[in-house]
């Protein structure tokens, strides 16, 4: 067994389902970020051993393309790997498979060490990166992620208010509730008519418990696909971005 990989078997729950009993992709990255978890107390550097020690991981960027929907009941079987360590980042990698062997979704995501206390980046230490079993000629290995353009012209906006239910174990929002804010400001009838193949996301300040966010988007048909290209923009009270995505519906 190579300790830098990890294995899980997920159930789709009725609450992790829209109006299509289609998985939501929210509840995808849920697992994503649960096996990821996971993985890391299994190899004794999880949420414990980081608390003890000051610390905690932030994602800072995600690529997660979709092939095919998970359904109500659906069995999806989740792989992650930790893929390498550079410094102050660590590579994961992440892939969703059916029943029958299929693929429904892979991932890349870029996380970030930070001390949270001074709310700043550390390095890793060799602790954290010996802890995965990593081959040593492979352990520097990264993970491309391609730009995320900004914003030209608005199309829709949402406000929200950040929740207590919101913040996760390092006290800011939860990676996940961002890809619920985006897809809030899709028109309904994007969501309903297309399937989300790709998300592209670049977390880039955290939000805090009482924080008032805008999400805005703009939209652009792909000329002769229909498709949709959506580029996506958080912004907090201060019109600071603290968010950039991009998602595509076909």
């Amino acid at each position: 067994m190579n300790e830098n990989f990890y294995t899980k078997e997920y159930e789709v729950r009725y609450y992790e389902i829209d109006s299509k009993k289609r998985l939501l992709k929210s509840s995808l990255m849920n697992y994503f970020t649960d096996i990821a978890t996971i993985h890391s107390i299994e190899r004794g550097v999880g949420i414990d051993y980081l608390e003890k020690k000051g610390l905690g991981w932030v994602i800072n960027k995600y690529d997660i393309e979709l092939f095919q929907e998970g359904y109500y009941l659906d069995k999806i079987k989740i792989s992650t790997e930790a893929y390498g360590f550079r410094k102050y980042f660590a590579y994961r990698t992440f892939k969703a498979e059916g029943e029958k062997g299929n693929e429904i979704a892979r991932g890349n995501a870029l996380f970030m060490l930070i001390d949270t206390e001074k709310r700043k980046m550390i390095r890793i230490g060799e602790e954290i990166t010996n802890a995965y079993g990593i081959p040593p000629e492979e352990t520097n290995r990264q993970v491309a992620f391609e730009k995320i353009k900004e914003i030209e012209t608005v199309h829709n906006e949402m406000e929200f208010q950040v929740r207590y239910t919101d913040i996760d174990t390092n006290g800011h929002v939860n990676n996940v509730k961002y890809l619920d804010w985006l897809i809030e400001a899709i028109p309904p009838e994007i969501i309903n008519e297309k399937s989300l193949k790709r998300i592209k996301m670049d977390y880039m300040k955290e939000c805090l418990y009482g924080e008032t966010i805008t999400s805005r988007v703009q939209l652009i048909e792909e000329k002769g696909t229909r498709a949709i290209k959506a580029i996506h923009s958080i912004i907090n009270e201060e019109e600071k971005e603290v968010t950039r995505g991009e998602t595509y519906w076909r």
